[in-house]
């Protein structure tokens, strides 16, 4: 009983964190990246993150910032993309 509790419980706020998640504009990793909340990585945010020299390899239409569209192509579902 009390593990089937537990689970429930723990199936709920997995549930509710990717609702918030995707009710802020994207998965959690790209935005606990994007510190500016403007839906783009800019190559200062993805160096601060530790993503350093990775514009050029995401920044598909090379307008200097990773949109969630690129962001997600490259890591899909390991970054929470749907």
């Amino acid at each position: 009983m009390k593990k089937t509790v537990i689970t429930t419980i723990s199936a709920a706020i997995l549930f509710l964190v990717a609702a918030q998640a995707n009710a802020q504009g994207g998965p959690p990793m790209f935005l606990n990246i994007d510190t500016d909340n403007n839906s783009m990585l800019s190559d200062e945010e993805l160096n601060t993150a530790g993503y350093t020299d990775l514009m050029a390899k995401f920044d598909d239409d090379e307008d200097g910032s990773v949109s969630l569209e690129e962001f997600c192509s490259r890591f899909g579902g390991d970054a929470g993309c749907q």
